[in-house]
């Protein structure tokens, strides 16, 4: 078998979080290695030199578990799985994306932009805090003033 090189031996347990090392001891990993003599066998240790993590006879150490890997999810792709769920009536699938990802169910309010519907309107009446926000923005205030002009006219 061939030796391999540091930093293939760092990309091979860079997920590994117990290992078994070549002689039955189970430790958890640092990703820290060198090479190292030991009576006349060359091989691959931790850093500490204690546990061989290769040798020529047996290859790699055995990885007992995995870190868990992280995925990417869009809130475009978390609002179509709820659009998803809800279609077919799947109420523990929305209350779960709801429960997981809490700020991609947030009605992202741009308080410059006039609310020009009802639903515009909605959308933020939910929020106190939004509602507060939106009365201050200055698109809003020009309405307001706008709007007391009108009235008040003959």
């Amino acid at each position: 078998m061939i030796k391999p090189e540091l930093h293939e031996v760092h990309e091979y347990f860079k997920d590994a979080i117990i290992i078994r090392s070549i002689s039955g001891t189970e430790f958890e990993n640092t990703n820290d290695f060198r090479y190292s003599i030991f009576n006349h066998n060359s091989g691959i240790y931790t850093q500490d030199g204690m546990r061989e993590v290769w040798n020529e006879r047996q290859g790699y150490a055995k990885i007992l578990s995995y870190k868990t890997p992280m995925f990417e999810i869009s809130r475009e792709q978390i609002l179509n799985l709820h659009g998803n769920a809800k279609a077919f009536g799947c109420s523990s699938v929305e209350y779960r994306l709801k429960e997981w990802f809490p700020e991609a169910f947030k009605v992202k309010v741009d308080y410059n932009k006039p609310l020009l519907s009802l639903n515009d309107l909605l959308s933020v009446w939910g929020d106190i805090n939004e509602v507060e926000l939106y009365k201050t923005a200055p698109l809003f205030k020009n309405f307001r003033e706008l709007a007391k002009s009108k009235t008040t006219q003959p």
